[in-house]
């Protein structure tokens, strides 16, 4: 089993968050954004997943094992959500119109993966760093909605 913490880049769903901002932001929608902006998230880019379910699935197949594992698979550093908001801001060069909440009911404050049964699994830890990552998101993103 592969538990993914806070996915972001090209062709990502439309109902997670990283999607909702840069819409707000792209088309000067107001953004909501709850526990006061105070929240962490694990964001981890797409290509990073991708690898890592690639080499986990290959090890499993090569391996021939009907063992039964999960795995976190994440960037394992937490980052605060103004940080992701404020990357995003510069990537499409506007400001977002923010509006701030209360955190929601059942919403964590905050997400953490622990990465380290994963990466002595498959040998690897994720390459791209938050601001490479926001910036290949957003550069598709506004090629893609133009």
């Amino acid at each position: 089993g592969l538990r993914f913490f806070t996915v972001y880049g090209e062709w990502g769903r439309p109902d997670m968050a990283p999607m909702i901002f840069a819409d707000a932001i792209q088309n000067n929608k107001i953004l909501r954004i709850f526990n006061y902006g105070k929240s962490y998230r694990d964001f981890t880019y797409i290509s990073d997943v991708i690898e890592s379910v690639y080499k986990v699935m290959n090890k499993i197949y090569l391996s021939n094992s009907n063992t039964h594992q999960v795995f976190n698979v994440g960037n394992s550093k937490k980052i605060e959500l103004m940080k992701f908001i404020n990357y995003l801001e510069n990537a499409f060069n506007r400001k977002a119109r923010k509006e701030f909440f209360p955190l929601q009911q059942g919403d964590m404050e905050s997400t953490f993966a622990d990465c380290t049964k994963l990466e002595k699994y498959i040998n690897f830890k994720p390459k791209t760093n938050l601001k490479d990552g926001i910036r290949n998101f957003s550069k598709w993103y506004m090629e893609y909605h133009n």
